[in-house]
């Protein structure tokens, strides 16, 4: 009777395995993500990030205000500033790209909508990225103009 049972029960598992398992067609196999939904899309940067805005770096001590689409005001450690038009002012998927240019070189400003805390630990809501002239990028904290 116990041989019985346990036959009934295993016969009863197997059954309801190959109701519920389903073997992919070799023709499936064959194309990756056939059965995948596609993905989502890549959203566009928030649109609460703003165009005017600025931004500072500690070490070296640099700041640059972005004025829109018009121009980037740069002062660097010597505290000489420089006006530089701006070529690119463009939202990409994670944050604000901007890039300007003047006789003497090229700046790219990149910010990101991420809290970012300076030495004093004062709160700031952008992240941001400063690449002079084609050095190393500087990082520092960004935040919108009034």
């Amino acid at each position: 009777m116990r041989s019985v049972l346990v036959s009934i029960l295993l016969a009863g598992a197997l059954v309801g395995c190959n109701a519920t398992t389903r073997v992919p067609s070799p023709a499936a196999l064959a194309e990756p993500g056939a059965n995948a939904s596609p993905p989502a899309p890549v959203l566009d940067a928030p649109a609460s990030l703003p165009d005017r805005f600025e931004v500072a770096t500690e070490e070296p001590t640099w700041s640059a205000r972005v004025e829109g689409s018009a121009s980037v005001a740069l002062a660097g450690p010597d505290g000489k500033q420089r006006i530089l038009p701006v070529e690119m002012h463009e939202a990409v998927f994670d944050g604000r790209y901007v890039q300007a240019r003047d006789a003497t070189g090229m700046v790219e400003i990149r910010i990101t909508p991420r809290l970012c805390l300076d030495r004093a630990s004062t709160q700031y809501p952008y992240t941001a990225r400063l690449t002079i002239e084609g050095a190393a990028p500087v990082l520092g904290c960004g935040r919108p103009l009034p």
